[in-house]
Parts: structure tokens; sequence; C-alpha cells
């Protein structure tokens, strides 16, 4: 049996420094709302207007995203694909965060 640690958290502050002396450093799933699973938004199945099952076109949003937006980008072309994500595109990525408070 393993031996547990336990420690008793009396603030938020507290909280977050338990968490950041973890070893080996902690991930979160970074998602603003629950999914039954960890699937990236391109690869779950739209519910939006048209009730499909079928996941998303996602190459060719990026695509077209990237004609509309790439001439005002500088910097960001290089990571355009977490810079699409941002804007709500759907992408082949997952979010993560080391932030508990980020995290759901």
């Amino acid at each position: 049996m393993t031996k547990r640690n336990v420690v008793t958290i009396k603030s938020l502050s507290d909280y977050i420094k338990q968490i950041d002396n973890l070893e080996p450093k902690v991930f979160f799933r970074g998602e603003s709302k629950e999914y039954n699973s960890q699937i990236a938004s391109a690869f779950r199945p739209y519910w939006g207007t048209f009730r499909s099952n079928k996941p998303f076109p996602f190459i060719d949003m990026v695509d077209e995203f990237y004609r509309e937006v790439a001439y005002k980008l500088e910097d960001d072309k290089e990571d355009f694909i977490a810079f699409a994500q941002h804007y709500g595109i759907p992408t082949n990525l997952l979010d993560i965060t080391s932030s508990p408070l980020a995290a759901r």
C-alpha cells in the first residue's frame, strides 16, 4: 500500500503553493467546460446548427482563417494553429495548463 501525505489547505494561496511544489510537475486539462473525453475540438462531433455527428473539416477551416487574417499577423504566424484555436477555430490541439485555477 502506498503511504499518503495529508496536507491541510487553509487558503487559496496554500493550495496553489502545494500544487506548484509537486514533483513531477502536474498539468491539468485547460478547458472552459467539461467534456466526457480528452479529445481536441477538431475531432469532436459538431452539434451546431446542422446536427451532424461528423468531425469538423478543421484543416479547411484553419486554411480559410489563415487566408483571412495572416496578412495582419507578424509574430503569430509561427504559432498560427494556437492562434486559431484561441479564436474558436477547431484544431487538433489539446489545451493543457499548469494552473489549477485555469483548469476545469
